[in-house]
């Protein structure tokens, strides 16, 4: 199962990385975030990378359970001033036959993410109001994606999962494609 998923990930990242040796000129959107702001999202994004290597070890071992909370406290969004997400336990209950009541819960966050547009992880810097819509959008859809990441892989089925955390995945891609923090060059 391991081999299977390290060929699955290598095969769907391959394109970007040849891609990514070809282009000389660099067109992404610099965005400009003041130093404070800069040095908290650039660290909300390396804890974002660290949760999907997370959560795919967590599949390599074949626990969706731990999968599923690892999304949903770590990527699913910090909205409100609140830590969204359910525990390792609630994604064990909902394996066990609570789907319906977890689900109810993430489909309230996912309309949480798509109300608040200020994308204000922490510490009232309201990242969001430095970003351009589009990035805002794309924020926005990897946390409803890493939601819906959640549901699916504590319903217990690999496969499913595996084209769930893909949406996760291609939102990060998407955005990292069209946009870079600009830094002092």
């Amino acid at each position: 199962m391991f081999k299977s998923l390290i060929f699955i990930l290598a095969a769907w990242l391959s394109p970007y990385v040849v891609n990514a040796e070809t282009e000389d000129v660099d067109n992404r959107i610099a965005v400009e975030l003041p130093d404070n702001v800069k040095a908290h999202f650039l660290k909300k994004m390396r804890e974002h990378l660290e949760a999907l290597d997370s959560i795919i070890a967590a599949m390599a071992e074949d626990d969706l359970a731990l999968a599923s909370d690892i999304a949903s406290k770590q990527l699913g969004g910090h909205w409100g001033g609140r830590k969204q997400g359910h525990s390792h336990k609630g994604a064990k209950q909902k394996h066990d036959g609570g789907a319906e009541e977890t689900h109810q819960k993430h489909k309230h966050q996912g309309q949480q993410l798509s109300e608040d547009s200020s994308h204000g992880h922490g510490k009232g810097l309201r990242i969001g109001q430095h970003m351009p819509e589009a990035m805002k959008f794309m924020g926005k859809n990897m946390h409803n994606n890493a939601i819906e990441f959640s549901i699916t892989a504590a319903e217990g089925d690999m496969t499913q999962s595996l084209r769930a955390l893909r949406k996760i995945t291609t939102s990060c891609v998407e955005c990292h494609r069209a946009f870079r923090v600009k830094t002092g060059d």
